[in-house]
């Protein structure tokens, strides 16, 4: 983790040097394969400066073009479990975690939300236009406000995403960093199926 790590640092650094021609802006267009953890911190070293495009991988036909697709996917933060204890937010997407994962890792006393898609259920098919993209960003803004608001003064906030890549790197990009909370972003391990705490956001 830690070698991936510097070799973002080492190529946003080289980007963060290039110049734009002149009278033209900087743009960046982000074609991302790699595991969640480190599509978080990919996004959180991006800069908000730079007008930056992210693409979504799609497996039928395969593409990176964003597809025309005149249904609109909307998504919903509810609470889960109530707990006196650390904070959790579930992220479900492209796959459904259940709390239960969550009171596994944090134990029993751990209040849990989930940010997942409304009215359909959680599937990696569900990506297919910026819009949808642009949607989840601000659904994803707005459960953090409601969740700084619920539990005044938290400093961790515990994330366990099911997503695209896309929605990975607007996670990190949409942090609150100058407010908090840091997140605290787990990915599950293949062998034991359970999550493990990967990196550590803000």
């Amino acid at each position: 983790m830690s070698t991936a790590k510097s070799a973002i640092d080492s190529k946003l650094d080289v980007l963060s040097r290039v110049k734009p021609r002149e009278n033209r802006t900087l743009h960046v267009s982000v074609f991302a394969l790699a595991a969640i953890p480190l599509l978080v911190y990919l996004g959180s070293k991006m800069s908000d400066k730079v007008h930056t495009e992210l693409y979504q991988r799609h497996r039928s036909p395969e593409s990176w073009n964003w597809r025309p697709d005149p249904r609109s996917t909307h998504f919903d933060t509810r609470k889960l479990r109530d707990g006196t204890g650390q904070v959790a937010l579930l992220v479900n997407v492209s796959g459904a975690i259940p709390s239960d994962a969550v009171a596994m890792v944090l134990g029993g006393d751990v209040t849990v939300y989930e940010l997942a898609l409304a009215g359909q259920p959680s599937t990696p098919l569900v990506l297919n236009t910026r819009e949808d993209l642009g949607r989840f960003v601000v659904a994803f803004v707005l459960a953090l406000e409601r969740i700084r608001a619920a539990h005044p003064g938290i400093r961790q906030l515990h994330v366990f995403p099911a997503v695209p890549a896309p929605v990975a790197i607007s996670l990190g990009r949409h942090t609150l960093p100058k407010v908090g909370p840091q997140l605290v972003v787990y990915d599950r391990d293949k062998r034991s199926g359970t999550f493990l705490r990967s990196i550590t956001i803000g």
